[in-house]
């Protein structure tokens, strides 16, 4: 066993592997639970939230409320994935590929802009989940003997 963690490869992939089960994790509560981190920035405030099968990055400037860490249960009619397809906000920029949204918006009733980047998890844990696999299972190549000259 101790053969198996020779090296920093496959220790990177380990690594990699628990990262990758803990957002595995975290992915499927984010269809229970609304988790948000916020805090401020100079003139902003950004939230960083995990819900619907998403992680969202939100920028709100000018500042208004930092709310710190919160946990809201989510029901199946929520849609969150999208919050600024709504009444209250006018869409300036949006960009959608593959389920990653760019998205830019004011909102109507005041001067308050939001900048948001919204990933699926699948964005972030197959690409690690594959490179523990390729970090774990990958062999060097022998070296090859020195060739002597005559």
């Amino acid at each position: 066993m101790g053969e198996f963690f020779k090296g920093r490869r496959r220790k990177a992939g380990c690594g990699a592997l628990v990262i990758a089960a803990i957002l595995t994790v975290t992915w499927m509560r984010s269809y229970s639970f609304e988790d948000k981190l916020g805090f401020a920035s100079g003139k902003s405030v950004h939230d960083i939230l995990s819900c619907s099968g998403t992680i969202q990055w939100h920028k709100s400037t000018p500042a208004w409320i930092a709310s710190g860490w919160s946990t809201n249960a989510l029901s199946p009619s929520d849609n969150v994935i999208s919050p600024f397809d709504t009444e209250f906000f006018k869409t300036n920029r949006r960009w959608e590929w593959h389920g990653l949204i760019f998205c830019e918006a004011e909102f109507l009733f005041d001067d308050l802009k939001v900048t948001a980047w919204i990933f699926p998890y699948w964005m972030v844990v197959l690409p690690i989940t594959l490179y523990s696999a390729y970090m774990i299972h990958w062999n060097p190549r022998p070296e090859s003997a020195p060739r002597i000259s005559n």
